[in-house]
């Protein structure tokens, strides 16, 4: 089974490909292959990121300029929910300044 998931991930790289070349696919189609990702680290043996790392992943993006909204959708969490993280983030930098 482990050959076949490899073979399946082998197959959804030209999709992967995509996403880099062609930005205005980058979101519908990562969340494909996020999802696909899930199922084939879940067969493996890996579990997908929790939640949590998730929120950071996605932290990390906007600190690198992407837009809160779509961000939040591509890693499959609400945009209030990475407002909040940003207002923590803040706040815990003000009370250590």
């Amino acid at each position: 089974m482990k050959n076949e998931l490899e073979e399946l991930q082998a197959a959804m790289q030209p999709l992967i490909d995509a996403c880099y070349r062609y930005p205005e696919l980058q979101c519908h189609v990562r969340r494909t292959v996020d999802a696909f990702g899930a199922v084939v680290q879940t067969a493996l043996g890996s579990p997908p990121p929790a939640p949590r790392d998730r929120t950071a992943m996605a932290m990390a993006a906007i600190k690198k300029g992407a837009p809160v909204a779509p961000t939040a959708r591509e890693y499959g969490l609400s945009p209030s929910t990475l407002f909040r993280a940003i207002a923590r983030e803040r706040e815990r930098a003000a009370t250590t300044a």
